[in-house]
């Protein structure tokens, strides 16, 4: 996990690891919580680009990257790899 220098902050654009590690997925930072008396970050709500906001949810830091050239790579390799489901769709 990379070390983050500052937290994300709101209507960022970051890629979202899925919760099983096999995924990142582009989203924008709704909302950010931080530590009461601290500015450690506890986790982030996000929105998963072109999908219902019923699926915004928080997310702990350690699965939201930023869209860095090779995090993309990763991204684009990671959707070519995996066998397509119908209602899975890539770039």
């Amino acid at each position: 996990t990379p070390t983050l220098l500052q937290p994300f902050v709101e209507d960022e654009d970051v890629l979202v690891e899925s919760a099983n590690g096999r995924m990142l997925w582009d989203a924008v930072i709704v909302d950010v919580h931080m530590e009461p008396n601290s500015e450690k970050v506890n986790g982030y709500l996000v929105h998963y680009k072109n999908w219902s906001s019923r699926f915004d949810q928080w997310v702990p830091p350690e699965r939201v990257v930023e869209p860095s050239e090779n995090n993309l790579l990763v991204q684009v390799r990671q959707c070519c790899i995996l066998p397509r489901l119908n209602s899975f769709t890539c770039h």
